[in-house]
Parts: structure tokens; sequence; C-alpha cells
């Protein structure tokens, strides 16, 4: 096959591409390589039709003679994905760095901070968000990942401004809400988270934030409504020990006892609702029982007790999928 009759069947084959006839275009791509074998993009597009069809192995090889032909970013990208499918984290990372060395690709350095997470390395991650935030180049899902990390870091001051840009972007899920009121109430805003929830659209979730946070001010009364309204609803485990912590703080011992035995009889290791029976049995003069309670209490795994969104990003949860659609544009000439 002369070169021009090759062109123009490389070209159909292009067609049969977009049209995602994959099979039917792999196969004149393949009857072409003994005729334009010095063609990088014959062998990306080879590449790229193979890793639609999980033919891992075949792909990298030809991903790497484009490469070879010639160093495109696209091309180079487009291995760095393959090695992500094919989890060689290493080797990815190794050449992220050395696709951001010559050229800032949010794509990739997004990806970058995925893969310095999976392996429990938050510092560059943190570093590389940082970076792609000052230059307007992270999407409100990796803002909203950033103000974990910096809560988490309880940096509560940036991880608030973050969490508010990524909630004003339109990431405005309950995580993002919670973190930011999280950390505004380690900052002792309570005013301010007040204000915060009570403009947006009233939940069961928002509204059991709020009790807890007119009990920080010393609103015992407001967060105890808001208690009961919720308990008439849903007399979960979370809210009812809850609400016993409010009636024992507010002396109400032997009320607080009952909601704390309701809790323990749903769940006999649960060491909130265990401390503070204890907790009300000294205060009733019930010594002996007390002991024996917080004894017990001792004995329980503090495990797992932590809010949810404390663990949210080291378990990959925040970041999960992320990678879809990242190798769209950017990685397109």
């Amino acid at each position: 096959m002369n070169r021009e009759l090759a062109i123009q069947e490389f070209l159909k084959a292009s067609a049969l591409m977009e049209q995602k006839d994959y099979q039917n275009a792999l196969e004149i791509f393949y009857g072409l390589i003994p005729a334009l074998s010095d063609v990088p993009a014959l062998h990306y597009n080879i590449a790229q039709i193979q890793m639609k069809l999980e033919q891992w192995s075949s792909a990298l090889e030809h991903i790497d003679l484009a490469i070879t032909l010639e160093a495109k970013v696209s091309y180079r990208v487009a291995k760095f994905q393959l090695l992500q499918q094919v989890s060689r984290y290493d080797q990815a990372i190794t050449l992220a760095r050395e696709i951001l060395a010559d050229e800032i690709v949010p794509s990739v350095a997004q990806n970058l901070a995925f893969l310095y997470l999976r392996q429990d390395d938050v510092a560059p991650a943190v570093e590389l968000l940082d970076d792609l935030r000052a230059l307007n180049y992270l999407n409100p899902r990796f803002l909203f990942s950033l103000g974990v990390l910096k809560y988490q870091s309880k940096l509560d001051s940036e991880a608030e401004e973050i969490l508010t840009e990524a909630i004003n972007a339109g990431y405005s899920s309950w995580d993002a809400i919670q973190v930011l009121v999280a950390s505004m109430e380690r900052q002792n805003k309570l005013k301010e988270a007040i204000d915060f929830l009570l403009s947006l659209e009233t939940t069961e979730k928002s509204q059991f934030v709020l009790a807890r946070l007119y009990k920080g001010l010393g609103h015992a009364g407001r967060s105890r409504t808001i208690m009961l309204e919720l308990l008439a609803k849903d007399r979960s485990i979370e809210y009812l020990t809850f609400h016993g912590h409010l009636l024992r703080e507010e002396g109400e011992h032997e009320d607080a006892l009952d909601i704390y035995n309701e809790v323990v009889e749903r769940d006999e290791n649960n060491l909130a609702a265990i401390k503070g029976s204890a907790l009300s049995m000294m205060e009733l003069g019930r010594h002996e029982e007390a002991n024996a309670l917080f004894e017990q209490g001792e004995k329980i795994s503090r495990g797992g007790n932590l809010p949810d969104f404390d663990n949210m990003l080291l378990n990959l949860d925040v970041l999960e999928g992320t990678s879809e659609g990242l190798f769209g544009k950017d990685s397109e000439e």
C-alpha cells in the first residue's frame, strides 16, 4: 500500500473511531502499521481504542511507540491515565511529575494529588492542590477535597475560606456544609455558623447541627426544642444520645438516664451513652453503679467515634470517581 492510500485509510479509520466503531477502526489501523509505522498518531489511536477495549498491555506498547516518535503532552497524559488504570501508581507518579515539569496540565496535577492521597502522602497533595487553586484550575469537587485536607490539618481559617468557595462554586453537598460548619465551630464562630445554616434549606441534618451549635452558645432551650422535634420523627441513636447529654447538663439526670438506657438497649457498646449514664449516676449519688459503668467504658474501643468527615478524605471517598472526564479538553490539542 502506498503512503497516499494509507493516509486515506487512516482518515477512514479515524472516522470510524469517532463513531465508536472501535473493532473495525482497530482492524484498519493495524493494517496500516507497515506503511505508517513512523506516524505517532497511528500508534496513539491504536492505544486509545485498546484502552476502550481494556487491552492494557498492547495499549501501553503502542502509547510508548507514539511517545518515542513524538513526546507530545497529550500522548504522555494518555500514558499517565493508562498507568493508573493498570494500578502502576509509582510509575504514574513519576510520569506525572515529568509532565508537570514541562507544562501545567490541571487534570494530571489533580490526579497526581489523588495518587499521593492513595499512598497517604498528604503534604505533596495539599501543595499541588494549593498551586492549582492559586491558578484558578480547581473545579468545585477538588476545592472541597482541599478544604477537607485543610480541616484535617486543623487549618480551620483556610478550610472555611476554601469550603465557602467550593459551595459558592456549586459543590453544595451536605458533606461540604458539614465540614465548613465544623471548621467554623473550631474557631468558635458559632453565631456565624448558625447564621449560615439558617440561610440554607432546612433539613433534619442541618437542624441537628443547629441544636449542637445552640448548645455551644448556651441556648439550651432552643437546642432542646429542636431535638424534641427531631425525636418526634426519628429516635435515632445519635439524636437520643445528644438529647441525653442536654438533659444531663441541665441537671435532669433521671430523664437523661432513661434516654441513655434506650440507647444502650440498642447499642450496648455505645461509649457516649455509657459515660453519660455514669456521670448522671454520680450526680444522683449512685457511685457504685457509676464506677462500674466507668470501668465498662474504659474497656470499650474508642475507634469509630469520630464524625465521618474526619476520615472523609483519607479513605478516598471524596476523590472517588474524580478522574472521570478529567482527560478531556486538557489532554487534547
